[in-house]
């Protein structure tokens, strides 16, 4: 009797083992989409690696990057406003 009991209390912990699988672990949200350019802005924070300090890298590249496109969106607006014509012009 004492024989079965055990081995009725191993199948019934082998079964309670066997049970539901346990769920799998929320993934983390998938990062915002970057640019090319924030992406590669970005990736000069490894010069830290080489002794560099990455992040006063990161900040100069940025400034450096946001010079630029205030310089081309200057040039973009003298370009437009030379290619309208005047409307005094018509008269």
């Amino acid at each position: 009797m004492r024989s079965s009991f055990f081995a009725l209390i191993a199948v019934a912990v082998c079964l309670v083992g066997c049970g539901a699988e346990p769920a799998a672990p929320a993934k983390p949200a998938p990062p915002a989409p970057q640019s090319e350019r924030e992406r590669l802005i970005n990736n000069t924070q490894a010069a830290s690696a080489v002794g560099y300090d990455g992040e006063a890298l990161k900040a100069s590249v940025q400034k450096t990057v946001e010079t630029l496109d205030q310089h081309a969106a200057e040039t973009q607006k003298a370009v437009e406003s030379v290619d309208q014509p005047d409307a005094d012009a018509n008269k």
